[in-house]
């Protein structure tokens, strides 16, 4: 049998502290000492805590150690434990803790779910869905969910990898789950999302640097947007490299409203370059009765920024559009994935 580097490392946890029985440990120096990330070393920590084999403690001298004596831990129920059930999902996997479920298939349905999802590569999922190919892989972490008269809640928050950088979803709600109208509301946390390959996954022109943002107070109607208080550009302090090519360029102006770019990048000075560097970009959506107020990074001279250029030659792109109909905009935003261009009227 084959274990998981999560039940292996489960092992290794008990084996290490049952040599030091009375003293605590920290997440940290046990990482070091294993040559593990934190994180995963802390999601072991708190799998055998739940389970009762070991006892922690909060604050400056906090830590975990054994709850139990080592000759009352056997191996065999650890690793049924932290094994659990693994099922088969495209590459990956959904690594099964808790699953129960009563009045299977009818409106009554009672569930309770508590898994975690092993990495499944993007471009898989979005072949299969008929979706522009993503990069990157999805993990993460699905706790308690339930199932209760129709409504579907997390336990805590779900936690994802994907274009390479950390999407967390907190107060999820899905109201009429297994009916015709569902309704989704969520908050949703972007952090330090490779540019690169979000925009190439669109076809929306390369981009280069990282993104972190937001979508807060998001509502979802039969899966439509239909309000969200959303932000998204570049991270405070990233100092990485950011480029931008013409084409993504005159993407955000078309959706902003900025103009004159468009001209300005097809012929004369500028249209020798490949690419542009900046300093930061970014840009917000207030929706609201099909209507997105828009603006951007920083106010600016009749509108917003939209990108705030850097080095030479320095390309400020400012956006005029203050309002845009969402149900057109979206249409728009769609044709990137074939190459078109588009426009906001």
């Amino acid at each position: 049998m084959r274990l998981t580097s999560f039940t292996d490392y489960g092992l290794r946890v008990l084996m290490r502290l049952a040599g030091e029985p009375e003293r605590s440990f920290t997440a940290e120096e046990v990482a070091r000492e294993f040559r593990v990330s934190r994180d995963h070393l802390t999601k072991v920590v708190r799998a055998l805590s739940h389970a009762g084999y070991l006892r922690t403690q909060r604050g400056a001298a906090g830590g975990f150690r054994l709850a139990k004596s080592a000759s009352e831990i056997h191996i065999g129920t650890v690793v049924r434990l932290l094994e659990g059930t693994t099922i088969p999902v495209f590459n990956g996997g959904l690594r099964v803790d808790t699953f129960r479920v009563r009045h299977a298939g009818l409106p009554n349905m009672w569930l309770r779910l508590d898994a975690e999802v092993l990495p499944i590569n993007l471009a898989d999922i979005c072949r299969t869905l008929g979706w522009p190919e993503f990069g990157g892989t999805l993990a993460g972490r699905i706790p308690k969910a339930a199932l209760d008269d129709g409504v579907l809640t997390l336990g805590g928050n779900l936690e994802a990898t994907a274009f390479d950088g950390k999407v967390t979803v907190r107060n999820l709600r899905l109201q009429d789950a297994l009916g015709r109208f569902p309704q989704f509301q969520a908050d949703v946390d972007l952090e330090n999302l490779d540019l690169q390959l979000v925009t190439e996954a669109f076809e929306f022109g390369r981009i280069t640097g990282r993104m972190s943002g937001y979508f807060h107070d998001l509502q979802l109607f039969d899966w439509v947007p239909v309000a969200f208080d959303a932000k998204l550009g570049t991270p405070p302090g990233y100092k990485g490299k950011r480029r931008i090519t013409p084409r993504a360029v005159e993407n955000l102006s078309n959706i902003g409203g900025g103009s004159g770019i468009t001209s300005a990048l097809s012929g004369g000075f500028l249209s020798v370059f490949k690419e542009f560097r900046y300093q930061k970009l970014g840009l917000a959506c207030h929706l609201e009765r099909d209507v997105c107020l828009m603006s951007g990074v920083a106010p600016a001279p009749g509108g917003y920024y939209l990108i705030q250029g850097a080095g030479f030659p320095r390309v400020n792109l400012i956006g005029s559009q203050g309002r845009v109909t969402w149900s057109k905009l979206l249409k728009q935003l769609e044709r990137i994935s074939e190459g078109a261009p588009l426009s906001v009227n």
